[in-house]
């Protein structure tokens, strides 16, 4: 997983929450 790539493009952490609960896909 690239969650270092991911922190820099999300710097919200509502917008990193929702990225990652849709990749992961947990809701």
């Amino acid at each position: 997983m690239k969650i270092k790539l991911t922190s820099i493009y999300v710097d919200d952490q509502e917008k990193a929450l929702r990225f990652y609960t849709d990749v992961l896909g947990f809701v």
